[in-house]
C-alpha cells in the first residue's frame, strides 16, 4: 500500500523506521517515507517530517523547511503541529518571531486538549506575552493543564493560589498544588514545601516534613535547600 501511495500506510511505515518498530530503525528511510506521505498532504506525516528537518534527524537541519511543514500541519487542525508552529513564532526558529502569532496558535493547540501548550498559553497571561496580562486566564490555563498532570503547570497553579494571583489566595489548595508538582521532580516545588512546612506558613510546622522536602531539593543540588537542610538537621 505504501508503494502503491496510500499516505496512511507511507506515513505508518515512516514511524517503523523512525522508532525501529519490527524493522531497524533507519532515520533516513524514516523522511523518505514521511515525505512521500507528506507530499500527499498527511498532517501526522508532515508534522513528524518537520520535527526531522527540526532536529537534523536524517536529514540536512533546515529551521525553516521545518517552519513551513509545521505550519502545514497545523492548518489542517493537528495540535501537536499547532504546538510546534506556536514555539517557532514565539522564539523566531525558520520564521521571524511573532508573538502574536504565537498566541494564537498556543491557543489553539491548548483548545484541542494539548497540555503543554495550556501551559504555555497560561503563561503568556500570565506575563503579558503578545497580550495583555490576565492573571485570572492564566489560572484558568494553568489549571487545565495542571489537570492533565504537566508539572511546570501544577507549580504555576500552586504559585497563583499561593500568591491569591488571579484567583483567591487558599494556601492549603496551594499545597496539594505544590506537592504534585514535587513529585514530578519540580525542584522549585520541592523547595518551597520545605519553607512551608518549616515556617508553618498555611498549615502547621512539621520539620521532619521539611527536611524531607528540602532533602529532595539537595539531591538535585538545589542550594539554597542544601543550606536549609543543614540548619534544619540540627534543630530535630
Amino acid at each position: 500500500a505504501a508503494q502503491q501511495g496510500n499516505a496512511a500506510a507511507q506515513f505508518a511505515l515512516g514511524r517503523s523506521y523512525d522508532k525501529g518498530e519490527g524493522v531497524a530503525q533507519d532515520p533516513g528511510t524514516a523522511v523518505k517515507w514521511y515525505r512521500l506521505s507528506a507530499d500527499e498532504g498527511n498532517p501526522w506525516a508532515q508534522w513528524a517530517l518537520a520535527r526531522h528537518y527540526s532536529s537534523g534527524d536524517g536529514v540536512n537541519q533546515n529551521s525553516k523547511q521545518a517552519f513551513e511543514l509545521f505550519a502545514k500541519a497545523a492548518k489542517q487542525g493537528n495540535a501537536p503541529a499547532q504546538l510546534d508552529l506556536a514555539k517557532a513564532y514565539d522564539e523566531g526558529l525558520g520564521t521571524a518571531q511573532d508573538l502574536g502569532e504565537a498566541l494564537v496558535w498556543y491557543r489553539s493547540a491548548a483548545e484541542r486538549g494539548d497540555q503543554w501548550a495550556q501551559y504555555k498559553l497560561g503563561y503568556f497571561y500570565l506575563d503579558g506575552k503578545g497580550v495583555s496580562k490576565d492573571p485570572a486566564k492564566a489560572v484558568k490555563w494553568f489549571g487545565k493543564s495542571a489537570e492533565q498532570g504537566n508539572g511546570q503547570a501544577q507549580l504555576e497553579l500552586a504559585n497563583a493560589y499561593d500568591e491569591g494571583e488571579g484567583v483567591d489566595r487558599d494556601v492549603p489548595r496551594a499545597i496539594v498544588w505544590y506537592k504534585k508538582a514535587a513529585e514530578q521532580q519540580i525542584v522549585s516545588a520541592q523547595v518551597k514545601l520545605g519553607l512551608i512546612y518549616e515556617e508553618g506558613l498555611g498549615t502547621n510546622k512539621d520539620l521532619m516534613e521539611a527536611a524531607k522536602w528540602y532533602k529532595k531539593a539537595a539531591d538535585h543540588g538545589h542550594a539554597l535547600a542544601q543550606e536549609r537542610l543543614r540548619l534544619l538537621t540540627g534543630r530535630l
